[in-house]
């Protein structure tokens, strides 16, 4: 018996917020135990330590840089 894996890409968006304070997270972090979330401040409090026990990590904050230059979210991104 064959079983098929699916990966499916993770794109934040405004509704993933950040574990700690509640802004927009740009960071999740996979563990064993399940997921966080975090914004940009946040996350790089906690870098070294997540960085050891994280199994995967998504940095989506290029979105900031990209928001501050445009105004405007890529179309990647679905904010409803």
């Amino acid at each position: 018996m064959s079983v098929e894996v699916q990966v499916v890409e993770r794109v934040l968006n405004a509704n993933d917020r950040c574990d700690q304070c509640g802004s927009q997270a740009y960071f999740a972090v996979f563990l064993e135990a399940g997921e966080l979330y975090f914004c940009r401040h946040h996350y790089f409090k906690n870098e070294t330590a997540l960085k050891e026990v994280a199994t995967d990590i998504i940095d989506q904050s290029a979105e900031l840089h990209h928001r501050q230059e445009t105004g405007a979210y890529p179309d990647s991104l679905d904010q409803s």
